[in-house]
Order: C-alpha cells, then structure tokens, then sequence
C-alpha cells in the first residue's frame, strides 16, 4: 500500500493518492506505528488539494482528520492541541458531507479529548448528543462508545451511580471481536476502559472486591490483545485501586510496568501519569518530601499537556503530604486550589476527601461534617468510610467516646465486602477497643463472610 500510494503522490492521482494512503496508515495503525501513521496522513492531506472536485475533496479530508485523530492522540496527547483541532477539522467537515457514523465517530473523539482536559460540561452535553444519535443506529459498537464516554465523565462529575449504569451497559455491549476496529477508531480499547473505571466507581460506591475483580478484567483482555496504549490505561487503573485497597507493593510494581510501557512507546501522557504515581507512592510509603517534589513536577507538566482529567486527587494527595511534614498551612491552600478547580470545572468525585483533608488539618469538627454529608449524597461509601473515621477520631480526642462509636458502627456495618482493604481494617481497629465480645463475634463473622 505505501509503495503504491508514493507512487500515485507522484503521478498528482489526488483520489487514489489520498485512498491508498488512507489505507497504509491503517496498516501502520494496527502496527502501532502511529508516527508512521501521521506521517502518511499528513500526505494525504496535501494530496487532497489535487482534488478538482470540491465535494469530494471535503470527503476525503474529513476521513484523512477521522483517521489522524486517534495516532495524534497516542504520540502527542489525548488534550494536545493537535489533536482537537483534528477532530474540530473533521467536525466540521462531517457537517457538510459525514453520515451518522461519522459523526458518532468525531463526537466520541472530541468528547474524550474534553474529558482529558477536565471541561467535563462541554464533554457532557457532546457525550449525551453522541448518545442520541448512537441509540437510532442498530450497530452496537456506537452505543458502547457512548456509554463509555458518559461513564467516565459522570464519574469524574460525583455521580457514581449514574456512572456505574453506563459503563456496565457498556460492558454489556462489548464483545472482543470489535478490538481491532475500537483501536482503529479510537486509539484504544473501549472494553478495557470500561472495565477499568466501572473498577474506581465500584471502589467509591463500596465494592472493593467487585472493584478488584472488575480491575482483572480489565487487565486480562488489556494482556490478552497486546495493545500497549490500553494497557497503559488498565495499569493506571490498577494502580488506583491498590492504592485505595493499600495495597502499596501491588501499586509500585505496576508501577514500574506503566513506566516502561510510556518510555518505550513513547506515550507522553502516560509518562507523566507514571511520575504522579510515583509521589503518590512515596507518600504512602513515608517519603512525603520526595512525594512532594515528584507530584509538583507532573502536575506542572499536566499543566503543559493540557491535561485536567482528574486534577483534584493529585493535589489531595499534595496536601495531605504538606500535613505530613508539619505545613498545614500549605496544605490548606492546595486544597483551597483543588475547590476551585471543583466549582469551575464540576469535578466533584474527590470533593468529599477534600472536606476530609480540611478537617484533619485544621483538627475541625465542621469539614468532616460536611465531608460526611458529601459522601452520602454522592452514595460514595468508601469516601464516607475515610471521612467517618476521621471525624471519630476527632470526637475521640474530644472526649466523646460514645457518638464516635456509634457513627463508625453505623458506617461500618453498611458494608459487605473489602474487609481486606486498610480502610476497613482501620475502621474495626478503631471499633475494638468498644466493642463487646458479641459484637466482636459478628465482626468476625462479618469479615469471614466476605
């Protein structure tokens, strides 16, 4: 295909010119040789101009940006400007010539490289547009992109449930054939995304083992179609929920699996994600100075990517370190910051662990209150877990022995299952000293049942 295609750039044959390398760099695609890739279409698109038709050449142009897109979106980022603008090109194209299809395909790729950014409003109002149109086609693969998008933007909005809905009708919807055509489309496999953050919603709703084993599926079909981006993807993923569990060692060896993935793939977004990664660990592992160092460089570099996807975790992560080390004040004004990233963006998912974090560095009863109620009306159990113990142990040093047990009682007893994990653990360490010898029966009994 490229041999034929160089030679009809020669021979100025805009049509077949413009097809056959349209085709050599699906070729490269599926190669993962996405510069490759770029490099053909960027040919084709000087190719076009050879078009004399001006209908025709606008067909083509839209499939050269649909077909670009997604290799800009592995090399260059998924928030790169290039790679809006490739998809901004091709929507507007796709007004004047682009059938449902096309359309569908253009809307899941800008929607994605809002999401990526953080302008989780305009992704929404894109992802429920995508929606739409997909529910009025028979081809299933169209709804699994928008279930898809929807899922992930709701989750990063604070609503989970709503969230978990999505993703699991993607689920649904996905079958392993449709890998190739996914990749091609999009850069990525859409069953493995959905997978891996139907993981972090179950997590926050409560279910650390459905969490963990939603977590394995995602990385056995990430394995199981060797696909490097989409297994960057699924190891961010894992690395989140061992982080949540505590599961530290866990953490850090997939850890050290995403960085060489980014390194030797050359995935300038996952290498960043690596270095966050990397403070996050080392806080949890007592380094919070290093931690600190290594989360102000990738959020600096997130920064410079355009990247706002998830932005108030990192800094969560920040503040608590700034606590760590005798800053509080510090602390207070990161947090400060991730609330205005909450109001202007509408990233709500961590909001509950911010009021947390406020409460523990200020030692006041007001932020966990408030962090409690978050949680609650988010349905995020895990969240209102951390939050309870936090306010327990305040009521503990108060001296309010009582309301402390029978806050941390109510919410522990809510859960079924992930009595593993550290926050768990945390929560019946905290109980035992009160709890009668009955009452520490059925803890145990509890605990085994899981």
């Amino acid at each position: 295909r490229e041999l034929l295609a160089m030679h009809f750039v020669r021979g100025r044959e805009g049509r077949r010119s413009v097809t056959y390398l349209i085709q050599a760099a699906g070729n490269a695609r599926r190669r993962q040789a996405h510069q490759e890739a770029i490099k053909h279409l960027m040919t084709a698109l000087e190719a076009t101009a050879d078009l004399p038709d001006e209908s025709e050449r606008t067909a083509y142009e839209r499939d050269v940006y649909l077909a670009l897109a997604p290799s800009l979106r592995v090399m260059k980022g998924p928030a790169s400007r290039e790679t809006e603008q490739a998809y901004l090109q091709a929507q507007s194209l796709c007004q004047q010539t682009g059938d449902t299809a096309q359309r569908l395909t253009m809307l899941e790729g800008l929607c994605s490289c809002y999401v990526v950014r953080g302008e989780y409003l305009k992704a929404r109002e894109m992802g429920v547009e995508a929606l739409h149109l997909a529910q009025g086609e028979e081809e299933p693969m169209r709804l699994l992109e928008a279930h898809r998008s929807l899922g992930t933007i709701l989750m990063f909005m604070g609503e989970p449930g709503v969230a978990l809905t999505h993703l699991e009708a993607g689920i649904a919807l996905y079958h392993p054939r449709q890998h190739p055509e996914l990749v091609l489309l999009h850069g990525l496999d859409l069953g493995v995304i959905c997978w891996s953050t139907s993981a972090l919603v179950l997590w926050t709703l409560g279910y650390a083992e459905q969490a963990r084993r939603h977590m394995d599926k995602a990385m056995g079909l990430a394995q199981e179609h060797v696909h490097p981006y989409s297994s960057a993807f699924a190891l961010c993923r894992a690395i989140d929920i061992h982080l949540l569990r505590g599961e530290i060692v866990q953490a850090q060896d997939k850890l050290e699996s995403v960085r060489h993935l980014a390194e030797t793939h050359h995935f300038p977004f996952w290498i960043v994600r690596a270095k966050l990664y990397q403070g996050q660990v080392e806080v949890a592992t007592g380094q919070p100075e290093q931690g600190i160092t290594r989360l102000r460089q990738g959020l600096e570099a997130q920064e410079t990517q355009g990247v706002g996807i998830g932005r108030t975790p990192w800094l969560a992560t920040l503040a608590g370190a700034y606590g760590q080390i005798g800053q509080p004040d510090t602390g207070l004004e990161i947090i400060e910051a991730a609330f205005a990233v909450v109001q202007s963006k509408g990233e709500h998912f961590q909001e509950a662990e911010l009021y947390r974090l406020k409460g523990e560095l200020l030692s006041d009863e007001a932020p966990l209150q408030r962090a409690l109620t978050i949680a609650r009306q988010q349905q995020a159990k895990s969240l209102e877990l951390k939050a309870a113990i936090s306010l327990g142990r305040l009521w503990q040093q108060q001296g309010k022995r009582r309301e402390a047990h029978a806050l941390m009682t109510q919410v522990y007893g809510w859960f079924t299952e992930g009595f593993d994990t550290a926050a768990l653990q945390e929560a019946r360490t905290f109980l035992s000293p009160y709890t009668p010898s009955s009452s520490s029966t059925t803890l145990e009994s509890n605990k085994n049942a899981s």
